[in-house]
């Protein structure tokens, strides 16, 4: 393709890219890029992605029209990709093309209604987390866990977050993640349930109730004197 393009053969080069797959074309699409000809290919990227499942396709074309301020073209292309693999990165997309047309709250709205009847709480959290609404995001975050009993590595990020504007619901999730790792027995788990722990220390003294951390870690090595494992991890993280 590069060869016909230098010699200057462009309908050989574009009869070239209409016979090739669509996995192929955003390379392709490149390489008339490069050329400057890439307007030349565009009726064909525009047929193809009506049928296309290749979403790099449709994401080079996206670009295409948002550099060049056709911006409801772009926005279009950039909902459906949003619509077919729902994700941070696609979802800023959307939000910035959209606020750039000023329709941004509406669709906004519109979007995390349907996310919220779907249940995409995992989404929603990440969502809820990036543009600063914490209680959104715990409570997102809660709606994820009871669906698939933890939150994993999004739950930690919420209780990062929180830790600073939310100090409560923050040591609450260190505590529930501690004991379940404790639960769970093993020296490495009762490791991390002590980083846990020494986090919940910390909030605790942050809001002035270290007499309160005292007495929880006193029940809590009562409740588990019989893991002597437990009480030397415990113990080696200074709690």
């Amino acid at each position: 393709m590069d060869r016909l393009l230098t010699l200057g053969r462009l309908d050989e080069a574009l009869a070239e890219a209409d016979r090739a797959g669509d996995s192929d074309l955003p390379n392709l699409a490149g390489v008339f890029r490069k050329h400057g000809c890439d307007r030349r290919l565009e009726p064909l990227l525009v047929k193809r992605i009506k049928t296309t499942r290749v979403d790099g396709l449709v994401e080079w074309l996206k670009e295409r029209y948002a550099e060049r301020g056709e911006l409801a073209e772009a926005l279009a292309l950039a909902q459906r990709l949003l619509e077919q693999r729902p994700g941070l990165d696609r979802y800023r997309s959307v939000r910035e093309l959209s606020r750039q047309l000023g329709g941004w709250q509406a669709l906004r709205s519109e979007l995390l209604a349907k996310w919220t009847a779907a249940r995409q709480y995992g989404l929603l959290t990440d969502i809820h987390l990036e543009e600063g609404d914490m209680d959104l995001a715990l409570k997102s975050v809660r709606q994820q866990t009871q669906v698939f009993s933890h939150g994993g590595d999004r739950l930690m990020r919420v209780a990062r977050a929180a830790a600073e504007t939310r100090p409560q619901a923050s040591l609450e999730i260190y505590l529930e993640q501690a004991e379940r790792l404790v639960e769970a027995r093993g020296r490495d788990n009762y490791q991390q349930a002590c980083v846990y722990l020494t986090k919940v220390r910390d909030l605790y003294r942050r809001m002035s109730q270290g007499p309160a951390w005292t007495d929880f870690m006193v029940g809590f090595r009562e409740r588990h004197r019989r893991l002597p494992a437990l009480q030397d991890e415990l113990d080696n993280a200074g709690l």
